[in-house]
């Protein structure tokens, strides 16, 4: 085993092993960018930190490796959020754990996923322990929100962001799980892997370009409705899903206005070619209204349902939901 099978593209690999190479061991990495598995990376950093038998990756076979992978390893923490944030106390209790010594060769990690779901107080304190660590240690902070991280905290950390496999390397892994080509091509694109089925996917990606024709055909009930009937029926988390394909969607139809090809929904050729034949300033404000309602979705005390209906009413009105849309940091 080594940084090789973990999915990331060289690059980045690189990036690792260079760290290890040189000796330049940070304290502190906020790891972002469009991997699924962020904390599968975060983990095999942690195993070639303190692998006893390589020095610049990781081999999963001795003492170390193990205990890490399987998850007892006493030293190497992971913090996750209590219900729909990271409080207080669990940064309370991680200096409590890291007050005794380690032992001699060992450095201690601490993963700290969905860090952007950090309350103001937690923030603040692992701030604290940032500039006065209680031992030798290393701080990872997982996000796909870097920018709802502390500006603070940010400065303390070295950034960095995390590449996949080129496009046709994940769609080839797709079709492997036995998806149809069409829907390993959209599966490839998404920021986040899902365990979908091949016939609940297909439902999914149907649902994305109806309610697309509704928002730009100005059917507002019809829209309204596609909207009740998505959340009654579907898990809230399924709704981030919904929310990627239909960004894509939306995309593929300025590449077809510029084009006439398509670079996502080849299999939606036809439909493509129907929708794209709106005005172009009407789909990049639906995809602006989109990026927010996706932004919004981080929002824990937000309803699924109320982010896709104000979503679908600023097309509507022909404006933006939030007018600082792109910050969304205050709400």
């Amino acid at each position: 085993m080594s940084f090789q099978t973990i999915g990331l593209h060289p690059a980045t690999i690189q990036i690792f092993q260079n760290i290890l190479k040189n000796d330049r061991l940070a304290h502190a990495y906020i790891f972002y960018g469009k991997v699924e598995d962020k904390e599968k990376v975060a983990l095999a950093f942690a195993k070639a930190i303190n692998c006893t038998q390589d020095r610049f990756d990781f081999c999963s076979k001795c003492s170390t490796c193990k205990t890490i992978e399987h998850g007892n390893h006493p030293d190497i923490l992971l913090i996750q959020p209590q219900g729909s944030s990271i409080k207080i106390d669990q940064l309370r209790e991680l200096r409590k754990k890291f007050y005794y010594q380690t032992p001699t060769g060992l450095t201690r990690v601490v993963i700290i996923t969905n860090a952007e779901k950090m309350r103001l107080e937690a923030a603040n304190s692992l701030l604290k322990l940032l500039e006065e660590p209680p031992s030798p240690m290393v701080v990872i902070l997982l996000t796909d929100a870097i920018q709802s991280i502390l500006p603070t905290i940010q400065s303390r950390c070295q950034k960095i962001r995390l590449f996949r496999h080129p496009l046709e390397h994940r769609i080839k892994n797709q079709l492997k799980r036995g998806n149809d080509r069409h829907l390993a091509v959209i599966s490839a694109h998404l920021h986040h892997e899902h365990q979908f089925s091949a016939e609940a996917f297909e439902h999914l990606c149907s649902t994305a370009i109806h309610l697309s024709e509704q928002i730009l055909s100005n059917a507002l009930d019809d829209a309204l409705f596609t909207v009740l009937d998505w959340c009654q029926s579907q898990p809230s988390e399924h709704t981030l899903y919904l929310l990627d394909v239909l960004l894509y969607w939306l995309r593929d139809l300025i590449y077809f206005q510029a084009t006439g090809k398509c670079q996502v929904f080849a299999h939606w050729y036809s439909m493509v070619g129907i929708q794209a034949a709106h005005p172009r300033s009407l789909i990049l404000l639906a995809i602006e209204n989109v990026m927010i309602a996706r932004r919004l979705f981080d929002k824990p005390q937000l309803r699924p349902q109320d982010i896709l209906e104000q979503m679908v009413l600023a097309i509507h009105r022909k404006e933006l939901s939030q007018a600082n849309g792109w910050q969304l940091i205050a709400l």
